[in-house]
């Protein structure tokens, strides 16, 4: 694990059951885009948004409790791992840079 990162097992960190998915997604790799409206729906309401990865899904919400962006990642249906992160822009370097920037 590089300095710095923030990694939470899947058994102590998973997105909290009663979120409902967002419509939209709230960051690509395709253009290393973050959607900040949707980012600022994530924030206000009990939801979760994708990010869409090539060679994986990530499934994104804001933890209220620990105030910080929190990403599962998935690949093949199976939750690999769950990142946090102070900003979205510093949750997708740290995804990107393990599961890929494409």
């Amino acid at each position: 694990m590089r300095p710095g990162r923030q990694v939470i097992m899947a058994e102590i960190l998973t997105r909290p059951e009663n979120y409902t998915e967002h419509h939209k997604v709230v960051m690509s790799n395709c253009f290393h885009e973050i959607d900040e409206t949707v980012a600022k729906l994530l924030k206000k309401k009990e939801l979760f948004a994708q990010y869409s990865g090539w060679g994986f899904c990530g499934k994104v919400w804001w933890n209220r409790e620990l105030k910080n962006w929190c990403c599962e990642i998935w690949r093949y249906r199976s939750h690999q791992e769950t990142v946090k992160a102070d900003s979205l822009k510093e949750l997708m370097e740290t995804v990107s840079n393990d599961y890929g920037w494409n």
